[in-house]
């Protein structure tokens, strides 16, 4: 029997590009800068570009960490 963890990685929600810049508020042309740039990942899936929600959570994580050093940088 497989381990469940790697199950759940294969059902982890997956988003398209459009539904990540909706998920966000920001533009598609915003995830598509943010996959050029490295800060978002994606997996392909023939022509489809999908972005699991890990990676969004990774993302919005790393975003508040650099907030958070700069507000201590500035005080």
């Amino acid at each position: 029997m497989k381990e469940v963890s790697n199950y759940a990685a294969v059902n982890a929600p997956m988003y398209d590009k459009k539904e990540t810049a909706e998920l966000l508020h920001v533009s598609v042309r915003t995830i598509e800068l943010w996959l050029h740039d490295g800060k978002l990942t994606s997996k392909r899936a023939g022509r489809n570009v999908l972005i699991p929600q890990k990676a969004i959570e990774n993302m919005l994580a790393e975003s508040k960490k650099k907030q958070k050093e700069t507000l201590k940088d500035a005080k």
